[in-house]
């Protein structure tokens, strides 16, 4: 069918195809209200990719509670095994997990993304793929988050996506499409209106009924369409009156269902259980309709009225017509259809479909079938399928005679869907689950427990530590675990609130912590507990043993607060090598395990880690997937929308104006939702801008943060920077108090780490004091011999430098040399260019021309740049396309343009131009 006035709107469908016949993917979200043009826009995508592969599906209201089921309407042709077996085996079996084809087995939407964005690229290789997705807005949260994953990977593939999206409403909340390329559709221009109107009329049209019909339209195509076939000839041209109310609105709806009535009952019957039936089975839907006594073949007569497509997928082509059905339904006839849907569906096979279906024929409360639908959601909960367990426990409660079980499962049904990042969802299920009239000891502190989680989750640390305290004390006398659990929430809270936490907060949270039960023989729990306690409440001495005996004893596959405070515990012990691989455990358990909700926090411990090993160009990649995350969820979290790191490494590459406007966002979020660790943590990267151009005093003015809130994530990493700062700023009583309280630290872990900070502080001190230049000299070597056996590149370069300036003053020049050209190739070689400016200008001063040379840190972008270090490590593509999110296949466009951009043909010449992978 022709379009009528949307010439714009079909260009702009056509450049994106024409993008993606050139091998350049691309998605393209159209937005407006129902019956606005967007499924005709889709056709025309569709009917427009002529030798290309197409594949279609649409959200439904009824299917949004089934986890994936968008994404398997897109994935079913490509889920053989021989597909299948293209895939790397953890994203191979995340796939088979929440498509059922193997055991439900734990499973992340990223993990599920990535699969996704892997196969279809595979498919894509030879033909290019476009994705045709109708009614985004009914997609299950799942099959939306892992869509839109993929639409923002698309650009190297040859996969384009086109997505109907209704909307926006009023208030509504941020949806994962927003952000993508959009279309908004509005109503068509009257000259088009009265075409498409004339167009569709069976004669002549009298332009008092136009001009009526067009008005009342608004420009609606849909609205003309059937307000056109609504009336009759006679009335159109103007020979009998037109009805006083045009059938609009919730006419339309009627109007639909109204074609419907006239067909035969048989006809009328299937095609509602079609529509209550989420998987478009067909033969579901025939073994139905013949227990409901309807004749399988009157399914026909539908086929025949263009109510229904029965090649492949049974589905509806009118966007409006299954919700339009199910709405016009007798409540006790569709519970009757349910039923049968029910009953037909093999319960070995799909529990969770007959269980759903079960839950929808019942009237009332039925213990049996709220059981059951508790069984399937713990099954979906095992396939990564969160908003459908909220789903599923949503209505077992609802089904549950008992208040104590009703709660029991509301409870659970907030936990899942705060889990699954529906954090307002998850509010109202908690404030339901407190209603019931429950006397179970065993609920006692689920409540407040729940209430503080949900704090921590929106980011607003200071309210969730009294609630997780409250919990904690509920929970002791019947659940030690479960408050012991609650005690490590608080002390974690406390940490991220800063300077926001109430005077005392934390010391009473510790002493609160410490008189918990404990086990006979202490878990990692219990040892983080009491290791953080004694740090909070006496110093780090008593600390680090306990702290270094729980990361040793954490196990490899633990998660939650546990291994959160575990990288903190790493942090305060200056063990950098812990740092790093609990910051990969923690990336690689968040990705296959959890929901979105917990990724930032993830995503941001890595990026500290690479940040330490000089990594600037994989953290930037890191924070820019916290950014994604944010805008997929549209809940900042404890992190925020603009991770605090990226404040320092734009200090590190000496950009001054990004430093400081991401400094301002991050602080905006943190004033807004008292989280002082993000505003230190931003003030601490507007220091090292500061540091590294050698300015100083108003470095100082952005540290002292570190002794006024000692218990700060960050403070423990800013000491060092203090006592330079304070030093060279002539503030020597300063300088000596935040040496003090690094020393504590730093010789009560004793790492290579912490020996060389603590070396490189006391070097710096006695510089300041004037002290024998052999005691100077002895510390700085001592620094910079202790910082070559860690990872911590970017300390290891400042300990050069600082030595190569006291050397220089010292008149040593030929000394001094050696160490700044040490300190300018490592600050060049990772793109930390305040810093090589610095070093640059020193080895000027004692008379040597910096020649540099452009590095690949100049030359590759931030993707490029990661790609490069890890394939000069000697990682595959496969293994690569892991760690990024992408695909091989960009993987490989990624390697074509760093060949081409350095002049390589390898990965062993490319290892020469990323000796620290910059």
């Amino acid at each position: 069918m022709k379009l009528i006035g949307r010439l714009d709107e079909q260009a702009a469908v056509n450049r994106v195809l024409e993008d993606v016949r050139a091998g350049r993917g691309g998605a393209l979200v159209l937005r407006g209200p129902a019956g606005i043009g967007k499924t005709a826009l889709l056709d025309h995508a569709a009917s427009s990719a002529e030798g290309l592969q197409v594949r279609r599906a649409a959200g439904v209201e009824s299917e949004s509670a089934f986890a994936y089921a968008g994404v398997q309407q897109l994935a079913a042709p490509f889920l053989d095994a021989k597909n299948l077996a293209t895939l790397p085996h953890p994203q191979r079996e995340a796939l088979e997990s929440v498509f059922g084809l193997r055991p439900a087995a734990p499973t992340g939407r990223i993990l599920v993304g990535l699969a996704l964005l892997t196969l279809l690229s595979n498919a894509a290789a030879t033909v290019p793929l476009v994705c045709v997705v109708d009614d985004a807005q009914w997609l299950d949260p799942e099959s939306a988050e892992t869509l839109a994953f993929l639409a923002r990977r698309a650009r190297p593939e040859a996969i384009a996506l086109f997505f109907a999206v209704r909307g926006p409403r009023a208030g509504a909340p941020t949806a994962p499409f927003d952000g993508l390329d959009e279309l908004r559709l509005d109503g068509l221009a009257p000259d088009a209106a009265r075409a498409l109107l004339d167009g569709a009329a069976p004669g002549p049209v009298d332009a008092y009924a136009r001009r009526r019909i067009v008005a009342e339209a608004a420009g609606n195509p849909l609205a003309l369409l059937q307000i056109t076939a609504e009336l009759s000839a006679d009335q159109l041209a103007g020979r009998r009156p037109l009805p006083q109310a045009l059938p609009l609105g919730d006419r339309l709806a009627r109007s639909l269902t109204g074609v419907v009535h006239g067909l035969p009952e048989a006809t009328r019957l299937l095609l509602l259980t079609a529509a209550a039936d989420p998987t478009g089975d067909e033969a579901l839907v025939r073994r139905a309709g013949t227990a409901l006594g309807a004749d399988p073949d009157a399914l026909g007569a539908a086929e025949e009225r263009g109510l229904i497509t029965l090649t492949g997928r049974l589905g509806f082509p009118h966007p409006l017509l299954r919700a339009a059905l199910l709405a016009d339904a007798p409540a006790q006839e569709l519970r009757r259809v349910h039923r049968a849907l029910a009953d037909a569906t093999d319960g070995a096979a799909a529990p969770d479909h007959r269980a759903w279906h079960r839950a929808a024929a019942e009237p009332g409360p039925d213990e049996e079938i709220a059981g059951e639908l508790a069984d399937a959601a713990v099954l979906a909960q095992r396939r990564g399928g969160l908003s459908t367990a909220e789903a599923f426990l949503r209505r077992a409660a609802e089904l549950s005679t008992e208040p104590c079980r009703r709660a029991e499962r509301l409870f659970s049904a907030a936990q899942a869907a705060m889990a699954a990042g529906a954090l307002d969802s998850g509010a109202m299920l908690l404030e339901r689950a407190e209603q019931e009239l429950c006397t179970d000891p065993r609920q006692e502190g689920r409540a407040p427990l729940l209430r503080g989680l949900l704090a921590l989750l929106r980011g607003r640390g200071s309210d969730a530590a009294p609630l997780l305290g409250a919990a904690a004390r509920a929970l002791e006398p019947r659940q030690p675990g479960r408050a012991q659990w609650a005690h490590l929430l608080v002390f974690q809270t406390y940490v991220h609130a800063g300077r926001y936490a109430p005077a005392q907060a934390l010391a009473d949270a510790a002493r609160a912590a410490s008189a918990s039960p404990r086990s006979a023989r202490p878990t990692v729990r219990e040892l983080l507990l009491d290791g953080f306690a004694a740090r909070f409440t006496d110093s780090p001495a008593a600390a680090a043993p306990l702290l270094r005996r729980a990361i040793e004893e954490l196990p490899p596959e633990q998660t939650g607060p546990e291994l959160e405070m575990a990288l903190y515990a790493a942090v305060e012990l200056w063990d950098d090598r812990a740092s790093e691989v609990l910051s990969e455990q923690h990336l690689r358990l968040t990705r296959t395990l959890g929901g979105l909700v917990l990724m930032p926090l993830a995503l941001s411990a890595r990026g500290e880690s690479e940040l330490l090993a000089g990594h600037l160009a994989e953290a930037q990649v890191l924070y820019a997937s916290v950014r994604e995350i944010a805008q997929l969820t549209g809940n900042p979290g404890i992190i925020g929308t603009v991770p605090p790191g990226e404040v320092m490494v734009a200090a590190l590459r000496g950009d001054e104006n990004r430093a400081r406007d991401v400094a301002e966002s991050v602080v905006a979020h943190a004033v807004e939702h008292r989280l002082g660790g993000l505003a230190d943590a931003a003030a601490h990267g507007l220091a090292m801008l500061h540091i590294a151009a050698g300015r100083y005093p108003e470095a100082l003015g952005h540290l002292r943060f570190a002794l006024d809130v000692p218990h700060s994530f960050v403070s423990t990493a800013a000491l060092p920077d203090l006592v330079e700062a304070a030093a060279r700023a002539a503030q020597p009583d300063l300088a000596e108090s935040a040496a003090l309280r690094l020393a504590e630290s730093t010789r009560a872990s004793g790492t290579p780490f912490a020996l060389g900070i603590d070396a490189r502080t006391r070097a710096v001190l006695a510089e300041a004091a004037g002290a024998e230049a052999s005691e100077v000299e002895e510390a700085y070597a001592a620094a910079v011999g202790h910082l070559r056996e860690t990872r911590a590149v970017v300390h290891l370069a400042r300990a050069h430098l600082l030595y190569g300036e006291w050397l220089r003053r010292q008149r040593r020049r030929r000394e001094a040399r050696e160490r700044l050209r040490i300190a300018h190739k490592l600050f060049d070689s990772i793109g930390a260019k305040g810093f090589a400016r610095r070093a640059s200008a020193e080895l000027e001063a004692t008379g040597e021309h910096v020649r540099r040379e452009p590095s690949a840190a100049d030359t590759l972008t931030s993707q490029e740049a990661r790609v490069a270090r890890l394939a000069a490590e000697g990682a595959s593509n496969p293994e690569i396309a892991d760690q990024l999110y992408v695909s091989r296949r960009t993987v490989e466009a990624h390697l074509t343009k760093i060949y081409a951009k350095l002049g390589v043909s390898s990965r062993t010449q490319l290892a020469r131009h990323m000796p620290l992978g910059g």
